[in-house]
């Protein structure tokens, strides 16, 4: 009886993940790492979440396990059991001080992700995210939102290591404040797509921007009233604003060219604003 009773036992642990572990399955992703999924849908549409592995140690999500480290691309599907499982979310403490990441690219497919899923990834420099909000370390130096409408007020606030973001073309609007603080920002593409009127509370303290706008209505220039500026080294002559009534001041910290305002005609679609 004993006997049975052992190889029984034996069977459970070589074909179950163990109680102390926090997912249902594992599989190595394209870029070579290991990561690991709880089944959050077992019925179609089969949907995954990428999960941290065990629950022994409270301060250590991986203890036992290898972290995810280098250049991580998280899948958008994975094959398990004959079914193709679509991977929705990131869970919390899902790469939590992975410290040997540097860069990451989450699939579109993602549409949840909790806000402490990349905390201690002290190195992680580069993120193709699908949509804005506050789960980005600050660590990041470059930032590429692939998807989503809309970038909260102040998403990435006093980001210090920014140096680049790049914005979908599904992006309307953009939070007050939303680039605030990041001192080493130094390029943003914004697409035609956004609707929203952009201003100085949008770059506050941003020194050293060099801003591509690309704006097919010109109208939302009538709603800017003023764009202040300290340190004005060229001037704004007024005949280059009158095609601007409403656009009454020109104001910026440090700027060290001239705004050039080209094709101001009601049939102009690009305004270009370099601040170096």
């Amino acid at each position: 009886m004993k006997r049975i009773i052992t190889l029984f036992f034996a069977t459970i642990l070589a074909g179950q993940v163990l109680a102390t572990d926090n997912y249902d399955f594992s599989a190595k992703c394209s870029s070579g790492q290991i990561l690991y999924y709880k089944i959050t849908s077992d019925n179609e549409p089969y949907t995954i979440r990428v999960a941290y592995p065990n629950y022994k140690s409270s301060s250590d999500y991986y203890y036992g396990y290898t972290k995810p480290s280098g250049e991580l691309i998280i899948p958008s599907k994975v094959l398990y059991l004959g079914n193709e499982y679509s991977v929705t979310s990131i869970g919390v403490h899902a790469f939590h001080d992975c410290s040997g990441l540097t860069s990451i690219t989450i699939p579109t497919t993602v549409t949840t992700i909790a806000n402490d899923a990349f905390s201690n990834c002290d190195k992680l420099t580069t993120i193709t995210i699908p949509f804005a909000d506050n789960y980005v370390p600050k660590s990041v130096e470059k930032i590429i939102i692939t998807g989503g409408s809309n970038i909260p007020d102040e998403a990435f606030a006093n980001y210090k290591n920014l140096s680049s973001i790049t914005i979908s073309s599904s992006v309307t609007s953009i939070g007050v404040g939303a680039f605030s603080g990041c001192i080493k920002l130094t390029s943003v593409t914004i697409p035609e797509s956004v609707t929203t009127p952009l201003g100085v509370v949008h770059f506050l303290n941003v020194v050293y921007l060099k801003l591509s706008l690309f704006l097919n209505q010109l109208q939302l220039l009538a709603q800017v009233r003023s764009i202040v500026a300290m340190n004005l080294r060229r001037s704004l002559f007024p005949n280059q604003l009158q095609p601007l009534a409403m656009l009454h001041f020109v104001i910026a910290m440090n700027l060290h060219q001239s705004l050039f305002l080209n094709q101001l005609q009601a049939s102009a679609t690009i305004l270009s604003l370099g601040v170096v």
